[in-house]
C-alpha cells in the first residue's frame, strides 16, 4: 500500500505536465496584470546547511507588495495555535502503543534509536501524538537543526514591509487531517522504512527539479480521495483566492512544491486561466 502520511507531510509540509525546466521559481505575468507576480514551491522541513534562497529570489519578493503563503502564518492568534496543538494529539485514553499493539511500538523505538539516533526519553513523547503528525515530527527531530522556508519568507518579507496573506486558514487544512481515521493513520505510519523517503525527496528538491518530485510523490501516493483533498482541491481553491489578488498588486506566492507541476497543478491551471509562466532560472547558491 502506498504510503500517504508521508506524502500528505511532503505536500502539506511538500501534483504533471513536464515543464522541461529545472526551478522552484516561476514568473506569472499575462492576462492584463500591471505587475508580474511570482509563485515559488517550498519544502516545508530543510536542514539549515542546506537551506537555500538566493539573492535574485530575495530581491524579487522584496519588490512585491504581498506574500502569500498556504495559511498566513503572521496572523495566527494564540487560540488557533492552541487549537493546532490539541488537533495533533490523540483523543483522551487513547496512545499510539495501545494503536499499533506494543510490540510494534517497540520495533518502532528500536529502529528510530538505531536508526536515526533519537533518544528513549525522547520518543516516550511521541505516545500521544497522532500518527498523521508524528511523521513530520520525527523527520524533524532526525534532521536536527532545520529552516522552515515560510519562517525565513516571513522575515524577509517583514524587512521589506510587506503584507501577508494566506490562501487558505489552518482551520481548513486540519479539517482535511481529520478526515483520515486513525486506523487508517496508524496503518500507513508502520513501516518505518518509509520515513527515509524523505530523505529522497529532499535531495530531489535541491535539484528544483519538479519532474522528478512529482514523480516520486505520484509513485508513493495514492489517487482517488486522498489525491483529490490533499493537492487538487486546494490548488483550485487557491487559484480563485490568486485571481482576485494578483490583478491588485504584485505578489510572491510561497505553496509545497507538490503542489505546482502536474495537470491538477498550480502552473497548469494558471495557465489555463490566461497567466503567461515562465521559469526564473538562476543559480540558486548565489
Amino acid at each position: 500500500m502506498k504510503n500517504k502520511v508521508l506524502t500528505s507531510f511532503g505536500a502539506l509540509l511538500i501534483s504533471f505536465y513536464c515543464s522541461g525546466q529545472s526551478s522552484l521559481l516561476w514568473k506569472i505575468s499575462g492576462n492584463n496584470l500591471k505587475e508580474p507576480s511570482y509563485i515559488f514551491g517550498t519544502i516545508h522541513l530543510i536542514p539549515k546547511k542546506d537551506y537555500f534562497f538566493n539573492e535574485q529570489s530575495k530581491d524579487l519578493l522584496q519588490s512585491c507588495g504581498t506574500l502569500a503563503l498556504e495559511i498566513d502564518l503572521d496572523a495566527l492568534t494564540l487560540q488557533q495555535k492552541i487549537d493546532m496543538a490539541k488537533k495533533a494529539v490523540l483523543p483522551s485514553g487513547t496512545t499510539l502503543p495501545g494503536l499499533m499493539g506494543q510490540e510494534k511500538f517497540d520495533q518502532m523505538k528500536n529502529f528510530l534509536i538505531s536508526e536515526y539516533g533519537i533518544k528513549e526519553k525522547r520518543i516516550a513523547k511521541y505516545e500521544r501524538i497522532k500518527p498523521f503528525f508524528l511523521s513530520g515530527i520525527i523527520i524533524k527531530d532526525r534532521l536536527g537543526k532545520v529552516k522552515t522556508y515560510e519562517t525565513e519568507l516571513l522575515k524577509y518579507a517583514k524587512k521589506a514591509k510587506l503584507k501577508t496573506m494566506g490562501l487558505e486558514t489552518i482551520e481548513d487544512q486540519l479539517s482535511i487531517v481529520e478526515k483520515i481515521p486513525l486506523n487508517e493513520q496508524v496503518e500507513q505510519f508502520m513501516n518505518m522504512e518509509d520515513l527515509k523517503e524523505y530523505d529522497k525527496l529532499l535531495e530531489i528538491y535541491k535539484t528544483e527539479d519538479l519532474d522528478a518530485l512529482y514523480k516520486m510523490a505520484s509513485e508513493t501516493m495514492d489517487e482517488g480521495d486522498f489525491e483529490e483533498d490533499f493537492i487538487n482541491k486546494r490548488n483550485r481553491k487557491w487559484i480563485v483566492v490568486l485571481k482576485e489578488q494578483m490583478p491588485k498588486e504584485s505578489t510572491f506566492i510561497a505553496v509545497g512544491a507538490l503542489h505546482l507541476p502536474g495537470e491538477n497543478g498550480v502552473i497548469e491551471l494558471l495557465k489555463k486561466e490566461g497567466f503567461e509562466l515562465s521559469p526564473v532560472l538562476s543559480d540558486k547558491r548565489k
